[in-house]
């Protein structure tokens, strides 16, 4: 990685946590700068989940702060999203890397 990266890459995750905040897709943003810099198809998805992660988790405890707290709605969703996580977690991981950048 080079010094210049640096700020580009924390301009891109400025812009994709404004994104996300506003309306989702800020990964739009940020996955074809990771994959311009470089890394690895698979590497650029891997990464770009840590931050999505993050933001889900800064998500979360902000409706919670808000006293937002739909728990009973959570189970019927949550169960499917789980299990369509963990398939797509591994097609993108046994993809063909060309492919995946298709």
């Amino acid at each position: 990685m080079e010094i210049w990266h640096i700020p580009l890459l924390f301009l891109g995750g400025l812009a994709c946590g404004i994104i996300n905040a506003l309306a989702g897709g800020g990964s739009f943003v940020t996955l074809p700068l990771l994959l311009w810099m470089g890394l690895p198809p698979q590497v650029a998805n891997a990464t770009n989940r840590v931050a999505i992660l993050l933001q889900t988790g800064a998500g979360i405890a902000t409706y919670h702060k808000h006293g937002v707290r739909p728990w009973r709605r959570l189970p019927p969703v949550a169960i499917p999203t789980a299990l369509g996580a963990v398939l797509g977690a591994w097609l993108a991981a046994h993809i063909d890397p060309e492919s995946f950048r298709r």
